[in-house]
């Protein structure tokens, strides 16, 4: 008990360090960037926090040459910032990124393709649509959401700090997604089936399973991924991605409350794969898992959590591989790397699940965290 109290404790205290040194390098020096990308900015007024007056002389006084909103909305790996100009007459002058936390290779195809010059010279009341009035970057999607978003955003700020006896333009809540409702539903019949019976649970869970490995990891593409715990650790609350608060939420209830890791066992498009693999019928390796098998996945994840709060990279040095199969999306490297995995799934039962899945090593953190507490008084009233 001593011991496991340990290293827990070293693991929090690593990590809050590396939260400490990571939020002391978040500083964006907003004036700063506003006179290095408009050379004709000679003055700026600071309205709010993320609104500005911009002057073409240094006298920042008077009728503004142009205004500037700022703000932001999630990406693939956390938060996007992005400052939005604007001319007197509602007209978008410009469009630049702030502040971003996105895997930088992918990034880089959004700054190569021009994405944030499509907004120039467009109306402040536009709604601003992927796939319509917006082309999307090609395996950069989410990212160029999180920035057309964050630009939406501005528009209503500056059309009620502004342009409020010219334009009008509300704000819209984001609807709850049918990958959030789904979620839920394969939650409850999870915690369902890990009460029932084997003879129950033979009847019902290949088909559950089918369900969650189409709809869940194939038609919506949502997984739960490590970089969910690096925005996190990191303090990165998304507003309106009702998922990412799901997705983390159920998962530490299911395994601190429950005692129950219902993702692993039920939900899991990745693991359900691999059992699929593992049915085929190829002669297994005798393997018998030994306790420090888990030490690589247990160094590098503590390592990927570490860097990513320190760089303020969330999705830096992931390596999971559910991107290859269900996103078709990832470094030339993963897709190698993904079917190495698949194939030793056909000879070990779930090879990464047991053995180098990063989130796998957060969900046994969780199980110790748990484990500290006697059984005796989690169960009493």
């Amino acid at each position: 008990m001593i011991k496991r109290f340990g290293i827990i404790l070293s693991v929090l205290v690593i990590l809050g360090i590396s939260v400490f040194i990571g939020k002391s390098r978040q500083v964006v020096d907003v004036e700063g960037s506003i006179f290095s990308n408009f050379g004709s900015v000679q003055g700026v007024k600071k309205v709010t926090d993320n609104f500005y007056y911009l002057y073409s002389s240094k006298n920042a006084f008077g009728k503004p040459a142009s205004v500037l909103s700022i703000a932001s909305a999630e990406g693939y790996s956390g938060p996007i910032e992005v400052g939005v100009n604007y001319d007197i007459d509602g007209k978008i002058l410009k469009v630049i990124v702030l502040s971003q936390t996105e895997t930088p290779g992918f990034f880089r195809r959004v700054e190569r393709a021009g994405f944030t010059a499509q907004y120039i010279g467009k109306n402040i009341q536009e709604n601003f649509k992927l796939g319509e009035n917006i082309d999307a970057v090609s395996s950069a999607t989410i990212s160029c959401n999180g920035i057309n978003s964050a630009v939406q955003k501005a528009n209503i700020m500056t059309c009620d700090l502004y342009f409020k006896d010219k334009f009008t333009k509300s704000g819209n809540n984001i609807p709850v997604q049918g990958k959030e409702i789904l979620l839920v539903i394969l939650y409850i019949f999870a915690i369902g089936l890990s009460f029932t019976k084997s003879k129950i649970q033979r009847r019902f869970l290949p088909l559950f399973r089918l369900i969650s490995v189409v709809l869940l990891g194939f038609f919506f593409k949502s997984l739960l991924s490590i970089t969910h715990f690096n925005n996190l650790i990191l303090g990165n609350f998304p507003d309106n991605q009702y998922y990412w608060y799901l997705v983390i939420g159920l998962f530490s209830f299911s395994i601190l409350f429950l005692g129950k890791n219902l993702y692993f066992a039920y939900i899991c498009p990745m693991g359900i794969l691999q059992d699929y693999v593992g049915k085929l019928p190829v002669k297994k390796w005798k393997f018998k898992q030994r306790k420090y098998y888990q030490y690589p996945a247990i160094v590098m994840t503590l390592g990927i959590l570490v860097y990513a709060v320190v760089a303020n990279q969330p999705g830096y040095l992931g390596y999971e591989i559910f991107g290859p199969f269900f996103q078709l999306d990832a470094a030339s490297f993963l897709f190698y790397f993904a079917i190495i995995n698949l194939v030793l799934s056909l000879f070990i039962r779930r090879f990464w699940c047991r053995f180098l899945c990063p989130v796998g090593v957060i969900g046994r953190f969780m199980q110790s965290v748990r484990n500290l507490f006697p059984k005796k008084n989690r169960n009493r009233k």
